[in-house]
């Protein structure tokens, strides 16, 4: 049975445009330190001089503000807004918010090092680096959030995530294609990512719920076995039943009162 997923254009389109502003929430938070440390990051994102620029450490500790910043604050109110639009199914909005930020923590201080080593390298490992963590970031987030909400069908958010994903690098290609500048598409990727990643997961619901009507087959529940897993699954049942009913004659034997009267009688004839 598929308990939370339900089909409803009016969540299809809020949860959508809540991904888009909680993404717009973490580009605010960019263009302000952005242009708080204007004077440090200024020539750095310069296109022609990407190739020669020597990465300044200062540089480096106001870029993992403005990046951890940026992401924390896309992916808190991302979630935090997405919950809001469904509350059936999202109803654990502590939980999610609590998680989310500690993923975000723990993926930060794990990124640091290679951020640390691409002090030794120019800015093109930099950004590479922080490509990577973002996107790391960003799906980890969302599968945060599908997950806590409904861990049973934690496949459907595997793949939403994963189509998001793909729609999202695909439309900020396009963006950086058409402005030709590192700029503009650091500020657009946060909300069109997430933009995408909403919409794929309302769009996998849609269509796994459909098929489930269609064909009522549940096969992406994690309940449901395939192969020789429903064999092991009934051989591992069975052999758990037989440990639970020896644990059972065990307990029995020392709860029966002890024979006292067969005790005193041999006292008797001693």
């Amino acid at each position: 049975m598929l308990e939370v997923i339900t089909l409803n254009p009016l969540k299809f389109v809020l949860r959508a445009i809540s991904g888009f502003t909680g993404g717009l929430f973490g580009t605010l938070m960019l263009l302000i330190i952005f242009t708080l440390s204007s004077g440090v990051l200024n020539s750095v994102f310069v296109v022609e001089e990407v190739g020669s620029q020597t990465i300044n450490p200062i540089f480096l500790a106001v870029f993992l503000i403005m990046i951890f910043s940026g992401l924390l604050m896309a992916n808190l109110f991302a979630s935090m807004l997405i919950s809001f639009c469904d509350r059936d199914k999202y109803f654990m909005r502590g939980t999610i918010l609590h998680q989310v930020f500690i993923f975000n923590a723990v993926m930060f201080f794990m990124s640091l090092p290679f951020y640390i080593f691409s002090l030794a390298l120019d800015f093109g490992a930099l950004s590479i680096v922080a490509l990577i963590h973002s996107l790391v970031a960003l799906s980890g987030s969302h599968l945060v959030l599908e997950n806590v909400a409904n861990p049973r069908y934690s496949l459907v958010s595997i793949y939403g995530t994963s189509l998001g994903l793909i729609l999202g690098a695909f439309s900020n290609l396009i963006v950086f294609k058409i402005t030709g500048t590192v700029n503009v598409l650091l500020f657009a990727f946060l909300p069109v990512t997430w933009f995408f990643m909403a919409l794929a997961q309302c769009g996998v619901e849609a269509l796994y719920v459909s098929f489930y009507r269609l064909y009522g087959i549940d096969f992406l529940s994690n309940d449901t076995e395939f192969g020789e897993d429903t064999v092991r699954k009934g051989k591992r049942k069975t052999e758990d039943q037989e440990i639970e009913e020896e644990v059972e004659k065990d307990i029995k034997k020392k709860a029966e009162p002890k024979d006292e009267d067969g005790a005193d009688f041999l006292d008797e004839n001693n």
